[in-house]
């Protein structure tokens, strides 16, 4: 999570949230990501498939803002949102040619502790989104693995919040003073079919050196990584790849007189479990709010179907920025590059 050092006013609360009940219809708007590219042109080594802006609103009184995980349920069809209030929204986006034009709400549900209270307070910062279950062709199983930072730790529920389980972390990792700053802790997790369940934090902890990401395994495991060598870069998102890479979102943002940078890259296959392993990692999109793009605070990523991807911007409940939802293919390829028009 980050914030602008601007006012900070939720929609919500100056508008007044719409509400919107389980089976409500499409709700979002086209957004236009860049002055130069639009739907189905490449840039890099992505195609871009559909942006939108999602609205305030009210889903079965939760309001919908601080989206900052995403999960895609094969088995259901479904889109998991997860919010920092600790909520997680169900979605279904709608296509047109393959284009995403639009998105359903489904429902909304409150995460729960082992009593079966709502989270709140610092109980609730939820940030990283991993799946379980959801691709073995039965429904109704689909496991929820959840990362929080304010109060560091690793739990699993179902996709109506119910708590199941709590995981142990790996020492590093369990003290909330180990982290740079109470909103730095646990931003990224994900299921990977070799290590079992990985997480990061968003910026380096106690001895890691300051220009290098560390993935934790629960079993204390570790693979390292180059940071993204722009300021202030943050891991913000994992996802795991069918042959064990990972897809890792990272953000760049210092100030308001600096540019937001957004960037996705490919590690290599992780090797077996055990010591500290250098992973080496791709570029394979960086965008760049001084380039023409129109981005906004990107924090969640899930994969869809073959390599295809959802992005999703955390609006921080922030008057002044917005919940973008971003569908782009992965290309094997560098994109040929288009010509950017004279501004005369």
């Amino acid at each position: 999570m980050y914030s602008r050092p601007l006012l900070t006013l939720t929609l919500a609360a100056i508008l007044g949230a719409s509400p919107l009940g389980a089976g409500g219809k499409g709700i979002a708007h086209p957004y236009r990501l860049s002055s130069v590219f639009g739907n189905g042109d490449s840039f890099m080594r992505v195609r871009l498939l559909g942006a939108l802006q999602l609205p305030t609103i009210e889903v079965d009184g939760y309001p919908m803002l601080e989206l900052s995980g995403l999960g895609w349920d094969e088995d259901e069809a479904v889109l998991y949102a997860l919010s920092d209030e600790g909520r997680v929204f169900h979605l279904e986006p709608m296509f047109t040619d393959g284009i995403l034009d639009d998105v359903e709400v489904l429902g909304a549900y409150a995460l729960r502790d082992e009593d079966g209270k709502p989270l709140r307070g610092s109980a609730a910062d939820a940030e990283g989104l991993a799946l379980e279950n959801h691709r073995n062709g039965r429904r109704g199983d689909t496991r929820l693995i959840i990362s929080f930072e304010r109060r560091p730790r690793i739990v699993a529920h179902d996709p109506r919040g119910t708590y199941e389980r709590e995981y142990a972390l790996p020492r590093p990792l369990r003290s909330p003073s180990a982290y740079r700053g109470r909103n730095r802790a646990l931003e990224a997790v994900a299921s990977h079919p070799g290590a079992g369940i990985i997480t990061a934090p968003e910026l380096p902890i106690g001895p890691e050196p300051s220009d290098t990401t560390v993935i934790y395994g629960l079993d204390a495991s570790t693979w390292a990584m180059d940071r993204y060598p722009a300021p202030n870069s943050a891991l913000v998102a994992i996802e795991t790849l069918a042959d064990g890479s990972l897809l890792t979102l990272e953000r760049s943002f210092s100030s308001i007189w600096q540019p937001l940078v957004i960037v996705l890259r490919r590690t290599e296959p992780l090797p077996a479990p055990g010591r500290v392993k250098r992973l080496t990692a791709e570029e394979i999109v960086i965008l760049s709010s001084y380039d023409g793009w129109h981005l906004d605070n990107f924090e969640g990523l899930t994969l869809h179907r073959d390599m295809r991807f959802f992005l999703v911007s955390d609006d921080n409940a922030n008057f002044f920025q917005r919940t973008l939802l971003l569908y782009l293919e992965v290309l094997e390829h560098p994109a040929k590059a288009l010509p950017i028009p004279d501004p005369r």
